[in-house]
């Protein structure tokens, strides 16, 4: 029995599979809008990134978020919402708070000072990323459309 390998084929599948390795920049853009999408939806209906409900304000300052729910942090559009923003590279991504703010920080780990309980809204838990298992798939998805076709 003899086996047949179409050698050129293979090279051309090798030297496209590099190539898509090589620029892995497309990637961490999409994982990084991805996940900077997933803390926005959940930041806007009052959600850590595991759908827990953020405990409430003991003062409410708005009524609705344009989500049809109550604002569950002080000014979270103006301060916190419209600034997270991610950094692709071709090596990996930065997520965070474009401009890093004192209303950010304290809502996501709380103040003591303030009397204010953390309200986690970046998938963290104590010093380190956890991401949601949801989140993790779709991150795998993402990987895997770029791949494909190789």
């Amino acid at each position: 029995m003899t086996i047949a390998i179409e050698i050129s084929q293979v090279i051309a599948a090798l030297t496209q599979l590099q190539g898509r390795c090589e620029n892995m920049q497309p990637v961490f853009d999409g994982i990084g809008q991805r996940i900077a999408d997933n803390i926005r939806l959940n930041l806007g209906v009052g959600l850590d990134s595991w759908g827990n409900s953020f405990e409430p304000l003991k003062k409410p300052r708005k009524t609705d978020n344009g989500f049809g729910k109550g604002v569950p942090l002080n000014d979270t559009r103006q301060h916190i919402f419209n600034k997270i923003a991610f950094n692709p590279s071709h090596d990996g991504v930065e997520i965070g708070i474009l401009e890093p703010t004192p209303i950010g920080m304290t809502h996501q780990f709380g103040s003591e000072k303030k009397n204010i309980p953390a309200r986690p809204f970046m998938p963290i838990v104590g010093n380190q990323v956890d991401m949601p298992s949801d989140w993790n798939a779709e991150i795998m998805r993402i990987i895997d459309e770029h791949f494909a076709g190789v």
